[in-house]
Parts: C-alpha cells; structure tokens; sequence
C-alpha cells in the first residue's frame, strides 16, 4: 500500500514538473513582436529605444549633471512632459515641469523651480490636465528580513495636483494620502486611478471625491480602452476587468522576470493594450546579480518576457510613444 502511494506521489511530480516545462516551452515559442517605441528614463536624460532593432538614441539631457534628476514624463498630442528636481545654489531643492515639442524641440516651462515636490506626472486623455503627483516629507523607515535589518525611507504625506493646461491654474487634491505610484487617467479623462498609502486602489473624480475603492494593491495602470486595470500586490501584477470583475496573474515570483516591490515598479499598457511594461528582477538575481529591467510581457501572459538592452530601471517609469 505504501509502495503505491509513493509511486503515484512520484508520478504527480512528474507530471507537474512535465507540464510546467511544456507551458514554459510553449511560452519560449511565443516571440514578441513589439513594434512601439519606448521612452525610458535614464535618470538625467530620457531615452528612445526602438522594441524592432533594439536600439536607443538621446532624446532629452538635463544640463546639470549630479545636481538634476528627471522624475516624471509622459508623450500626448506629440508633445513630451517632463518633471524634475535640481538643486540651487544655496542648496535647496525646486521642481520644474516642461512640455517638449518632439516635433520642433520647442519647449515651454509650465512651472518653474517650485518648492513642491513634483514627482510622477500624467496627461489626460483629452490633453487638457496633467495630474501630478507631489511628495510630501520622507519618514525612516526600517524592515528586518531574515537577519538583515534594511533601512529606507517612505513617504505617507503624498498629495495629488491637477494642472490645467489650457488656464495654467494649479490646484490641491483635499485630504489625500496616495502612494508613490504615476496616476492613471479613466478614459473620459474625469477621473483618476490611484492607490492610498495603506495600500488601497481607489477611483477619484477632479475634487478628490472617491467613486470606487474596490480591492487592495499599488501602481493601478488603466488600459486605454478603459476596460482593464492592472496594478501589482506583493510581486505579483494582477490584470483586472472591470466589466466582468476578474482577475488574472500575469508576472509573479515564478516568472522569469519577478516584478519589483512598490514603489520600485510602474506599470504602463502599450498603445494596442497588447502588451505591459514593468521593472523587474531576473529570477536568478541571487546569482547573477540584483540589476533592474524594463521589461514587456503580453497582457494575457502568454508570452516570455523581453527586456529593453543596455539601460537599468533604477526605479523609474517609461511611457510607449503613440
């Protein structure tokens, strides 16, 4: 009796172990065929990388190398809009917004070294408002795993703006406490996606009102046909649909690519909602080493992931060109 329970045992871990090879081997026959360009930041400077030949080329430097750092950025109506940080002379930190023309290179400065501290920025749908996301004070921060005591920081005091384009007026969220991750704009661009500090997804209209609080997670990333919402809990990036209120799995720990932590990942949807990009892990970083990729993967997950060659996340997002 017990030599046929241990055989059966045997022959169950067989055949899953035979059956994740088969479904990695499928997936591995699945190339990518990303014909997009993305536009990744590089910290001081944003770059251009073209998903067909693989290549990347300069498309915006910052002047001040050492002293300013790009935050933010987003492509709509061809336009490129950038935030970042710089310090003055005395010493003190200011954040600016920019919009580039990507045709002419003309660019216009919406707001100049302003003491709020302008992180992560989106662009409405219609082109009209860009929600900004603003960092409050940082607070230490100390997590022990295993028998490594890892210190940091958070910030639990981050506010949401709404700059009006077309008015150049700028105006406060009331009472919010969102995470650190880029808002997400509801395609009739009268609401917006965002996650509070305790973790929680919210959907907020213009004034800061709450129209949906739904489920647990950070970074919410609508597709632009509106119908999906991805966002990650854990390591893990969930897609959800709205309409018929599932879920599906599409990078864990047991991808080849491990999505990072909040607030080291941002997810994006490729213009088509094909594919999503996120940063993310080498699932033998323990041996290879803890560098951090942009990668794309299809939204339904069947698909190996491919990583964008020769630049490093560092913890910031990217944004597919149109």
């Amino acid at each position: 009796m017990k030599t046929n329970i241990k055989k059966t045992l045997i022959t169950l871990i067989f055949m899953i172990l035979a059956l994740s090879f088969l479904r990695y081997l499928l997936l591995f026959l699945v190339s990518l065929n990303i014909s997009n360009t993305i536009v990744v930041n590089d910290q001081n400077q944003l770059l251009s990388y073209n998903c067909n030949n693989k290549t990347t080329k300069v498309i915006y430097k910052l002047s001040g190398y050492g002293t300013q750092s790009i935050y933010g950025q987003d492509i709509s109506n061809k336009s490129l809009y950038i935030s970042y940080g710089e310090l003055t002379d005395d010493f003190n930190s200011v954040y600016s917004l920019l919009k580039i023309n990507m045709n002419t290179q003309i660019i216009d400065t919406l707001i100049k070294q302003s003491r709020y501290n302008i992180n992560e920025i989106a662009v409405s749908p219609d082109s009209q408002n860009i929600a900004l996301l603003l960092l409050g004070l940082e607070r230490p921060m100390k997590k022990r795993i295993l028998f490594w005591d890892i210190e940091g920081y958070d910030y639990p005091y981050i506010k949401c703006a709404i700059y009006n384009l077309r008015e150049h007026s700028f105006r406060i969220l009331p009472d919010s406490c969102f995470s650190w991750s880029k808002p997400s704009w509801a395609k009739d661009g009268n609401s917006l996606w965002l996650s509070t500090f305790d973790g929680n997804i919210i959907n907020i209209d213009l004034n800061g009102n709450i129209i949906n609080q739904s489920f647990k997670g950070y970074s919410p990333a609508l597709s632009n046909n509106g119908k999906y919402l991805a966002y990650i809990k854990g390591r893990t990036i969930y897609i959800y649909n709205l309409k018929k209120k599932n879920t599906k799995t599409v990078a864990s720990y047991y991808s080849f690519f491990i999505p990072h932590r909040y607030p080291l990942v941002y997810i994006t949807w490729s213009p088509n909602d094909e594919y999503i990009l996120y940063q993310g892990q080498h699932i033998l970083s323990y041996i290879t080493g803890w560098s951090s990729y942009y990668v794309a993967t299809k939204a339904n997950g069947l698909s190996l992931p491919q990583i964008i060659q020769g630049v490093t996340s560092e913890g910031f997002g990217a944004v597919w060109v149109p």
